[in-house]
C-alpha cells in the first residue's frame, strides 16, 4: 500500500460504516481505477485486527466481492477481491495474517504470468505497509519455501531436461515474482535473521543466465550483507544443506521411479486382463451373432419349405400332372423331389410367378440319361397340356429351357439351339436366377455362371422342369427371393432374346 492509502485504525465506527457506503458505490462504478481504489480501502479494512472486518460482513459485501474473483480477466480486481475473500473466511485469528499471505503466494506461483505479476506486486505492497504481514512472511515458511524451490530448480538445471521432474520445474516469471517478494521483505523487516538460510542458493543465483534473476539476486545479497548477515559463516552450512537436499531429492526420485514402474507393470497387467476379457467378450458376441444368424437362417428355410409344401400343391393340382407318371415327394423338411415313372415326355411348371424382384431356384437331377432332362421358364399365361415336349410347337414357342446331358447344355427357345453353356449331369447343382429389373434369366452350374441367357424378358413368368425318361428325378432344394442378384458379366457372353 502506498502512503496515500487511507488507514482505518483510528477511525470511528461511523466514519468506516460512510466510507464502506461510499465503496459500494464506487465497486459499482464502470471506472477500473475508481473500483481498484475501493478494493484496496477494503483491504486496508480488514487488515485491521479490530472488529472493522465484521462491518464487510454486514454490508453484504461479499456478493460484490465474488463478481471480482470470478473475473479473471481484471488481473489488479482478481487478487485483491481473492485476498479479502480469503481473509474475512479465516475465523482463526491467530492464522490472520498467513490468510492474508497465502492465497498470494499461491498466485505469484500461478501459470499466468500477468496474474502473477500483479499478486506479487500487492504482496509487495503489503510488505512494505504491514509489520504483520512481514512477521507472518518469516515465520510461516514462506522462507523454507523459497529455499526448496530454488534448490531444486538449481539441482534440476545440472539435469537433462527429460529427467526434471515437473515440480523442480519454475517459470522464469515465478522466480522473478518470488525474488520481488522477497526483495521487498529483505528491505523492510528488522529482523532478516530468518532470511539468512538463503545466502548460499543466493550465491548461486547470482550466477544465473537471467540477467534479471541475477540482478535482483545480487541486490537481496547486498542488502543482507549490509545488514549484518556473514555470508561465509553461512555458505557453508547452506551448502551442506543443498547437499542433503539432493541425496534426499535423489532418493524420492528413485522412489518415484520404483513406483512408476511399479504402476507400468500393474498397468500392463490389467491391460491384459483387459484384453483377455475382451476377446472373451467378443467371442461371446461373436457365438451369439452366429445363433442369431442361424436362426434367422432357420426362419428362412421353413419360410421356403412352407411354400415349397404349397408349390407341390399346386403343382399336383396343375393340368400338365399326369398322376400316373409324375410322383411327388418330401426328401426332408426343406426339399422336394419330383420322380419320373413313364417313357414319355412331360413337362412340369411351378406355380410361382416370377414377376418382381430377383429369384433364385436351386434343383438337382438325378439318374439322368443320355438326354432326357431341362429346366427353365415358361410364359405365365400359358397352360401347359399333359405330356408337352419342349421341342415341339407350340410350346418351343412359349417356353426356353437348359438342356442337360445328351444335349451339350445347349439352350432351347423358338426351336432354336444355342451352344456355349456346359452340360449338366447327375448331381450336379442347377441354378436359375431371374432378374426382373434387368429382364434377364441367368443359368449357373455348380455356381459357375454359365454365358449363354435369356434377356429381355418384360412378362410374368414361371420356371418349368422337363424330363422324359422313368426313373429321372428332380430336387428342388430352394426356391427363394433374394435382396440383390448374385449374377454379373463372363467371358463369352451369349443372350438369346425373349
Amino acid at each position: 500500500m502506498t502512503e496515500e492509502s487511507i488507514r482505518f485504525t483510528d477511525k470511528s465506527e461511523n466514519d468506516t460504516k460512510r466510507i464502506i457506503a461510499l465503496m459500494i458505490e464506487n465497486l459499482e462504478s464502470e471506472n477500473v481505477n475508481l473500483r481498484i481504489h475501493s478494493l484496496r480501502q477494503i483491504l486496508d479494512i480488514v487488515l485491521d485486527i479490530s472488529s472493522n472486518y465484521e462491518l464487510v460482513l454486514k454490508y453484504k459485501l461479499i456478493p460484490l466481492l465474488n463478481k471480482f474473483a470470478v473475473n479473471i480477466d481484471n488481473y489488479e480486481e482478481f487478487v485483491l477481491s481473492t485476498t479479502i475473500l480469503h481473509i474475512i473466511s479465516t475465523r482463526d485469528r491467530s492464522q490472520f495474517f498467513d490468510a492474508i499471505t497465502e492465497p498470494l503466494i499461491r498466485i505469484i506461483q500461478s501459470g499466468d504470468e500477468k496474474l502473477s505479476k500483479t499478486a506479487s506486486k500487492t504482496l509487495g505492497e503489503l510488505i512494505e505497509d504491514n509489520q504483520f504481514v512481514r512477521l507472518s512472511l518469516l515465520s510461516n515458511g514462506f522462507i523454507k519455501m523459497i529455499q526448496l524451490k530454488f534448490i531444486r530448480y538449481l539441482t534440476g538445471t545440472q539435469q537433462s531436461s527429460s529427467t526434471l521432474q515437473s515440480e523442480d520445474k519454475i517459470s522464469i516469471h515465478v522466480q522473478i515474482g518470488l525474488l520481488d517478494v522477497l526483495l521487498k521483505l529483505v528491505e523492510s523487516a528488522e529482523n532478516i535473521q530468518p532470511i539468512a538460510i538463503l545466502m548460499s542458493v543466493l550465491e548461486q543465483l547470482k550466477s544465473d543466465q537471467q540477467i534479471e534473476i541475477k540482478k535482483k539476486t545480487i541486490n537481496i545479497i547486498g542488502i543482507l550483507i549490509a545488514k549484518g548477515i556473514d555470508i561465509h559463516a553461512l555458505t557453508e552450512s547452506n551448502s551442506k544443506s543443498i547437499e542433503q537436499q539432493k541425496i534426499i531429492d535423489n532418493e524420492q526420485n528413485n522412489r518415484i521411479q520404483q513406483l512408476e514402474e511399479q504402476i507400468r507393470m500393474k498397468d500392463e497387467e490389467l491391460k491384459r486382463e483387459r484384453d483377455e476379457k475382451g476377446k472373451e467378450k467378443v467371442e461371446k458376441q461373436r457365438f451369439q451373432q452366429e445363433l442369431e444368424k442361424l436362426g434367422e437362417e432357420n426362419l428362412i428355410l421353413k419360410a421356403e419349405n412352407i411354400r415349397l409344401k404349397e408349390e407341390v400343391e399346386k403343382i399336383k393340382k396343375t393340368p400338365s400332372i399326369e398322376p400316373e407318371d409324375i410322383y411327388l415327394s418330401d426328401v426332408d423338411v426343406y426339399m422336394k423331389k419330383i420322380s419320373k415313372k413313364w417313357d414319355k415326355p412331360n413337362t412340369i411348371s411351378l406355380s410361382q410367378v416370377l414377376e418382381s424382384g430377383v429369384w433364385m431356384m436351386e434343383a438337382v437331377f438325378s439318374e439322368t440319361w443320355s438326354h432326357g432332362t431341362g429346366i427353365g421358364i415358361v410364359r405365365d399365361s400359358y397352360i401347359i397340356p399333359s405330356g408337352t415336349d419342349p421341342w415341339k410347337e407350340p410350346h418351343n414357342k412359349q417356353m426356353a429351357l437348359y438342356l442337360g446331358c445328351g444335349w451339350s447344355g445347349q439352350v432351347l427357345y423358338q426351336g432354336n439351339q444355342s451352344m456355349g453353356n456346359a452340360s449338366f449331369k447327375e448331381s450336379q447343382v442347377i441354378k436359375l436366377e431371374f432378374d426382373s429389373e434387368k429382364s434377364t434369366l441367368r443359368f449357373f452350374l455348380d455356381d459357375t455362371q454359365q454365358p449363354v441367357y435369356i434377356s429381355g424378358i418384360k412378362e410374368k413368368v414361371r420356371i418349368v422342369i422337363f424330363m422324359y425318361w422313368p426313373g429321372i428325378s428332380c430336387t428342388i432344394r430352394s426356391l427363394k427371393k433374394l435382396a440383390s442378384p448374385t449374377s454379373g458379366h463372363v467371358e463369352n457372353e451369349k443372350a438369346i432374346q425373349w
